[in-house]
């Protein structure tokens, strides 16, 4: 995660700050937005007696790699708050021999960001409906179970402007779900991303 944190950090700073400025003093929003991101994260689950589990070590002995993404539109309110629909999920997947481990934490979640200065940074924050989905795979045997239920999250980043009506925003999100209560399922989980996010206006 480090690696992929420091490659999205000198993408943002080999952009020249001269033509990020002037593309930026040149932008106006649209009254639509969509766009897309990827990166990688952490997380865990917090089983029913209170044990916690990471997403690394979900299945003991299995190495396993997280990968994060985003997708994500909606309108633009004023030149300061756009308010939208957010898709964003975390996957933990690995393989040892014939055994194959995947875990996923998806959310489905109204949204609302808001620019102080209409450009540059950004928080955002949003609720809605989670899911968590668990699967092993034993050559042709394959076990999964997934249960639902809602999330919180909250998130802040810095948008580079690069043309008229886009831009790359490196984003920081942290979510927690809750589940319920039952002995057959998680209790709730929880998940820190970053990502390079590529929106359209």
């Amino acid at each position: 995660m480090k690696n992929i944190i420091l490659v999205l950090s000198v993408v943002m700073l080999s952009i020249p700050s001269e033509i990020r400025a002037q593309v930026g003093n040149e932008h106006k929003r649209d009254t639509w937005y969509i766009g897309f991101g990827i990166g990688s994260g952490d997380g865990g689950t917090t089983l029913q007696h209170g044990e916690y589990i990471s997403l690394k070590n979900n299945f003991p002995g299995i190495k396993t790699g997280r990968v994060t993404a985003n997708f994500k539109f909606g309108t633009t309110v004023t030149s300061k708050l756009l308010a939208g629909f957010d898709l964003t999920a975390i996957r933990a997947q690995g393989k040892e021999n014939d055994v194959e481990c995947i875990t996923q934490i998806t959310n489905y979640n109204g949204m609302v960001t808001y620019f102080p200065k209409e450009l540059g940074f950004f928080v955002r924050g949003g609720m809605g409906m989670a899911e968590h989905y668990a699967e092993i795979k034993d050559q042709d045997i394959s076990r999964g179970t997934m249960y639902t239920g809602f999330d919180v999250l909250m998130g802040a980043g810095y948008a580079f402007w690069l043309l008229k009506s886009f831009n790359l925003s490196l984003n920081a999100d942290y979510s927690k779900q809750f589940y319920g209560k039952s002995e057959h399922r998680s209790r709730e989980s929880n998940f820190f991303n970053i990502y390079l996010s590529f929106d359209w206006f």
